[in-house]
């Protein structure tokens, strides 16, 4: 029941060597790309997955700014 909750890198997993994705280690092949022979689609899923993880570093880095700017104001505001 409770490892069921677990984000994914918490539980035993193994890392693709086809594709990089993390993937439940009682699994023979990876889930993401079993169905996926070599080639145009092999290329396009890990590029999807470099446009995703950029994509998700950027808004980290934007909700970073965000805290950092609002920390500012509420020195300011608390200096005067």
């Amino acid at each position: 029941m409770f490892l069921n909750q677990l984000p994914l890198i918490l539980k035993r997993t193994r890392k693709c060597t086809r594709c990089g994705s993390l993937y439940p280690q009682k699994l023979a092949e990876c889930n993401h790309c079993e169905t996926i022979k070599d080639g145009k689609e092999l290329e396009e899923l890990i590029d999807r997955r470099s446009e995703e993880m950029e994509s998700n570093s950027n808004l980290g880095q934007a909700f970073i700014l965000v805290t950092v700017a609002l920390i500012v104001l509420m020195l300011v505001v608390k200096l005067f």
